[in-house]
């Protein structure tokens, strides 16, 4: 994962791999051995070699010690789950929500392409709407607190149905269909090679699918922030 700079859905809140390495030792080509970083929050001395090796995807070295970032468990974990009218809406609520800083652990976008999918898949019936997904860390109190201003910022852009809960058995079973993208993992579909056209965003560009190889075919959107 730290040759590769890998990222998850907590990235938004967590950070990538870089931002979890805070040491490493590496062998290289020529057989040395050395080790970078140090524990220390802030230093300024030389080369950033960590951040160099780090996304390297083993052309400078090998990775074989590392130095990680640890992030306690949060004491509350809310999920949730709201349909928009459109795609801008979403788009639109999400910029507004970083903009107002919100903590947000996880945001998840789904178009009405793929909740199609996830109903025929999993026998559910979700409105077949674009969605957002999220998930807030934090205490009782600020969790609460943060979730009913996303919802504010959602039903001010078209967001409707607004679900979230603390409790885990509605955030890891199917009380919510949280994650949609991931509960598809196992629902097998034909991939094939696309070029995007023109993409509409909520600032107002356009934007499409096109490619006469997938012509009558199903095209879905799946998006994440951060990419």
């Amino acid at each position: 994962m730290a040759a590769t700079r890998a990222s998850g859905t907590t990235t938004v809140r967590y950070g990538t791999m870089r931002d979890a390495v805070k040491a490493l030792e590496v062998v290289l080509a020529d057989g040395r051995t050395i080790k970078t970083g140090t524990y220390a929050k802030k230093t300024s001395a030389g080369y950033d070699l960590t951040a160099l090796m780090v996304g390297s995807e083993g052309t400078l070295g090998l990775i074989t010690e590392l130095t990680l970032k640890l992030h306690p468990i949060p004491e509350a974990i809310s999920a949730g789950i709201v349909a928009f009218e459109s795609f801008g809406g979403a788009v639109q609520s999400v910029i507004e929500t970083i903009q107002m800083a919100l903590p947000m652990a996880r945001i998840e976008f789904v178009d009405t392409a793929t909740v199609q999918a996830f109903n025929a898949y999993a026998d559910r019936n979700i409105p077949t709407m674009p969605h957002l997904l999220f998930e807030l860390h934090g205490s009782e109190d600020s969790v609460k607190q943060d979730a009913e201003t996303f919802g504010a910022i959602c039903r001010e852009n078209g967001g409707q149905d607004f679900e979230w809960s603390e409790r885990t058995k509605d955030r890891t079973g199917d009380g919510l269909g949280f994650f949609i993208p991931h509960r598809l993992a196992g629902f097998n579909v034909p991939q094939r090679p696309f070029t995007i056209q023109k993409i509409t965003f909520a600032w107002g560009k356009t934007a499409s699918v096109k490619n006469p190889s997938i012509t009558g075919n199903a095209v879905s959107i799946i998006g994440r922030y951060p990419l």
